[in-house]
């Protein structure tokens, strides 16, 4: 995305966001404006996917930590974007849905996907990814990062 991005999520920024997209206007004329539903993904969120991959790595690939940050992106998180957001899913489709398994995991290493996520399609994320490896994987206390 070219040009000037926003976050409004107080009042004083919401202020601050009219001022400067007033200017933007006067200066080129042209404003294409999305607004996207859902607050973006928390720290705390993050947090908790690492931690995933993390003990997923250990416990089934040798300490393979981008391996396992890699096959939840395409397995459990793909489905996700492709089922909420349109344009995501009309490029993966165009793209990516033909290529074979290995060359969509290597893809996911540079290619956005939890990033992308709301809160509640984190959520969804970390809930699917317990899901996915329950019989494979202990968790214990993922809270206290203690595999890190």
């Amino acid at each position: 995305m070219q040009g000037t991005f926003w976050i409004v999520n107080s009042d004083e920024k919401y202020g601050n966001f009219l001022t400067e997209l007033a200017d933007e206007y006067k200066k080129h004329r042209y404003l294409k404006i999305q607004v996207r539903n859902g607050k973006k993904r928390t720290l705390n969120q993050n947090d908790m996917s690492f931690e995933q991959y993390t003990r997923i790595g250990e416990q089934l690939y040798g300490g393979d930590t981008e391996l396992a940050r890699r096959e939840c992106k395409l397995e459990i998180g793909v489905p996700i974007l492709r089922r909420d957001e349109e344009k995501f899913r009309d490029i993966y489709d165009k793209y990516l849905r033909s290529a074979s398994y290995e060359e969509k995991m290597e893809l996911m290493g540079m290619m956005q996907v939890t990033s992308l996520f709301t809160t509640t399609q984190h959520k969804e994320y970390i809930d699917r990814t317990f899901d996915k490896y329950a019989d494979r994987v202990q968790w214990g206390d993922l809270s206290q990062g203690q595999s890190r």
